[in-house]
């Protein structure tokens, strides 16, 4: 999940990529259906962010400082130093009132900071949860959000009411029943899988361990990384450097000697590594790059688009792609957003280009107040 303040923010979603416009679009010729994506995506103007269709058509005017993108019918934006929330039709319907934020991502409630705590408000602003905790995150592991009380971690259900009590060091959210949980601190300290009652169902002798997803969960043993059972049996051996990936339409993503591949449920090595970039699998594809290419594959690891790699290209939301210009291995002064289907529905300036970084990275904090403070006098 993504939540948002003055001190915290989530990485950027650019993958770290992008190709010249005319060579894209030579390489997408395949003529699709015709489709309704039902997407609002974010768009700069002038400094403000508002939000076009699917067809380009601006269906929010951009006057927003910063805005995120929508979960569940609501966005998350940015004004006079505060965070809010709209609704589809630009109306401010949650006030900025909130000194940091999370989105919507389950049971209807988004974690919102008032002061130096964390509660969750509703779609329709209201205050559901008190804000009472340390740090709080999103119902999105299966109706139980993780919350921080006196530097321990606990799940809370939709009330605020504790399901399991703080007392964890990290988590991860639930997935197929179970929650890792970390019960001594520090890195490499114990993890071990908790239920929904919080009792302990895989012992906690792992040094770092991931969601369970089709049946297995990523587990660290002597500074590897394997997989795990619903039992806690070690069903593929720990020979992987870097954390590894959930499992998605049956192949997992693993890194060997800083190459990606993939492996099956056996831990066969079912795409050899020899990526650069790499993502999971999603609608029968992933994307992938290497050396001067980028595109996507199939699960037999063979190419289904591809196209001259450049410097930057970034994937939204149901498959939504912006990308910039490379002029001269340089980037070139327009962007676009491309629909899935191949069909450019916005240009504008690379100065404008939206992110999910609020300001620019190593900005001092008179930079950010500066910033704030012109928001709101230039509105």
């Amino acid at each position: 999940m993504r939540y948002y303040g003055l001190q915290k923010r989530s990485a950027p979603f650019r993958t770290g990529f992008a190709l010249p416009l005319m060579m894209l679009m030579a390489a997408v010729t395949a003529e699709l259906p015709a489709q309704h994506y039902g997407t609002l995506l974010p768009v700069r103007e002038h400094g403000r962010y508002g939000f076009i269709d699917e067809n380009g058509k601006v269906v929010i005017p951009p006057r927003f400082f910063w805005a995120g993108e929508f979960q569940e019918g609501r966005a998350l934006v940015f004004d006079c130093g505060k965070y809010g929330f709209i609704d589809e039709s630009g109306a401010v319907v949650i006030a900025t009132k909130f000194d940091a934020a999370g989105e919507f991502a389950g049971n209807g409630l988004a974690p919102v900071q008032l002061g130096d705590k964390w509660g969750f408000v509703n779609r329709s602003g209201e205050l559901a949860v008190p804000a009472k905790f340390d740090r709080a995150l999103d119902f999105s592991g299966e109706g139980l959000a993780g919350v921080e009380v006196g530097g321990k971690w606990g799940y809370i259900t939709a009330d605020g009411t504790f399901a399991i009590s703080p007392r964890y060091y990290s988590f991860q959210s639930f997935a197929e029943g179970l929650g890792a949980v970390q019960v001594q601190e520090g890195e490499g300290g114990a993890w071990g899988f908790v239920d929904h009652s919080g009792k302990m169902i895989i012992a906690p002798r792992f040094e770092g361990a991931t969601q369970f997803s089709e049946g297995l969960a990523g587990a660290k043993l002597r500074g590897k990384w394997g997989y795990i059972d619903r039992g806690g049996k070690v069903v593929i051996e720990p020979r992987f450097d870097l954390p590894v990936a959930n499992f998605s339409e049956g192949l997992a993503l693993v890194s060997v000697d800083w190459k990606f591949g993939y492996i099956d449920h056996k831990g066969i090595m079912a795409i050899e590594p020899r990526f650069n970039v790499a993502n999971s699998f999603s609608n029968g594809s992933a994307h992938v790059a290497i050396d001067d290419q980028a595109g996507f594959i199939d699960h037999k690891g063979k190419w289904v688009l591809r196209f001259p790699l450049g410097r930057d290209l970034n994937f939204f939301q149901n498959g939504f792609m912006a990308l910039n210009e490379v002029k001269n291995g340089a980037t070139g002064d327009q962007w676009w957003y491309m629909r899935p289907d191949g069909k450019i529905i916005w240009q504008a300036s690379v100065a404008e280009e939206p992110a999910l970084e609020m300001f620019h990275i190593g900005a001092s904090a008179s930079e950010h107040e500066r910033e704030i403070r012109e928001s709101c006098v230039l509105r």
